[in-house]
């Protein structure tokens, strides 16, 4: 396994874990540290926590009653220091304060780092400043739930089979890299006065009074907003896989929605698929151009990132996808005179071939038959399908990625095959 399937594997098992330790009344540290954080050492830095030469807890330091929570060993000398908090707790400065009076009293290696979490967020410190001082600011942080190619390969420096000494290198760039952009953002925000002037006289002015100072430094923020903005604009094009799953999203609403109105906008590391009706409203996100990929779904204006590994896996969620253009009341169909209720129009080829299956007990399975020019309309294994859901009283799966139109005319062939006519079957009213 590598180590991007490492960390893909850890954030699913540490998202359910989350929220269960989340729901907990009164939530433990401890729980967070068994369910969350020993993975993270296990299985993404690869030290092993049952093995005392490489992982030890609660580990005395030269400050008597202190102990860090996590200590990890390379070559017998401590080289990580992981201080822990609940998944709950916000990582406040009494608790980096903690690790920095730990940092000092665990001794022995050359490269030595502290990392704060908790559990989710996780804050990589060391000491650039002053020798065996912990730094007042963290080189590199990540999220779990937000983690991006970047970050997965500057944490893989700090895996078991890398040099730690490397990942020190690494370390002091990170630093350097975050000081200047502070400097380049204060530089941007509030032009010193000798700047202005030596752009003012770049460009011709040959006396630079006050005057002249204070006109060219609002002409200088002005400009470098509009080449930002103009940067920014520029670089913003949709990747293809981006346009593929806007594409995906459409062809589940074209039988509910105006395609005009269907639409996009870009960001840095994602695209929001909009619905525009009186006004403009969100759909969903896709993050697909990094290695993990989530679809982000909206309830009640919050964005749920949930991870998806090929972008297929987004007809998977056409029944959270759709009621975002139109109400979700029951949908109501007809077939040989008799009405149905569905919730979802992608849930009647189920609700019918779960009919043909009480009638048509003895022959049902001819209904594996019917396929697609590539792809099988129904399979006993899930995984054939892009959208699948079992029909009732089976051990048959249906597709139901269809829109609404595509879903009756799927039924009609289904209906068929059991000698029933085309028009045997029809949309009701839906109930409002």
């Amino acid at each position: 396994m590598d180590f991007v399937d490492k960390i893909s594997d850890w954030q699913s098992h540490a998202r359910g874990q989350i929220k269960l330790i989340e729901m907990d009344p009164a939530p433990k540290e401890e729980d967070t540290k068994i369910a969350v954080i020993q993975p993270f050492i296990n299985n993404v830095l690869g030290y092993n926590t049952a093995n005392l030469n490489e992982v030890k807890s609660e580990v005395n330091t030269e400050y008597g009653s202190f102990k860090i929570d996590y200590a990890i060993f390379k070559d017998g000398a401590p080289i990580i220091l992981i201080e822990c908090k609940k998944c709950t707790d916000i990582l406040d400065k009494k608790y980096l304060n903690q690790l920095k009076t730990y940092y000092p009293g665990i001794k022995g290696a050359k490269s030595k780092f502290g990392i704060l979490t908790n559990g989710i967020q996780y804050q990589f410190y060391t000491d650039i400043q002053d020798e065996n001082i912990l730094d007042s600011k963290p080189f590199f942080e990540f999220d779990l739930l937000n983690i991006n190619d970047s970050d997965i390969k500057i944490l893989s420096y700090f895996s078991k089979s890398e040099d730690i000494n490397n990942a020190r290198q690494i370390a002091e760039e990170l630093k350097k890299r975050k000081d200047l952009r502070k400097k380049i953002e204060e530089l941007l925000e509030d032009p010193p006065k000798d700047f202005v002037k030596f752009m003012a006289k770049q460009v011709g002015v040959s006396f630079v009074g006050e005057s002249v100072v204070k006109e060219y430094t609002s002409l200088i923020r002005d400009v470098i907003d509009e080449y930002i903005s103009d940067k920014t604009n520029k670089n913003l094009n949709p990747t293809n896989i981006e346009l593929e799953g806007y594409y995906i999203v459409k062809t589940l609403l074209k039988d509910i929605a105006c395609s005009g109105k269907i639409s996009f906008k870009k960001t840095d590391n994602s695209i929001i698929i909009l619905y525009k009706d009186s006004n403009e409203k969100p759909i969903c996100s896709l993050y697909l151009n990094d290695i993990i990929k989530y679809i982000g779904l909206f309830q009640q204006d919050v964005e749920k990132k949930i991870v998806i590994n090929e972008i297929d896996e987004i007809y998977k969620y056409s029944d959270q996808i759709i009621p975002k253009i139109k109400p979700s009341g029951p949908k109501i169909f007809v077939f040989d005179g008799k009405k149905y209720e569905v919730k979802f129009w992608k849930d009647m080829i189920p609700k019918v071939c779960s009919i043909m299956a009480t009638r048509h007990k003895d022959r049902f399975e001819d209904i594996l038959n019917l396929r697609g020019k590539k792809n099988p309309y129904f399979s006993k294994n899930e995984n054939d399908l892009t959208s699948p859901e079992i029909i009732e009283g089976t051990d048959i799966y249906a597709e139901t990625w269809f829109g609404k139109n595509g879903t009756l005319r799927q039924s009609k062939k289904v209906i068929s095959l059991f000698d029933y006519p085309e028009d045997a079957i029809s949309f009701g009213e839906d109930k409002e």
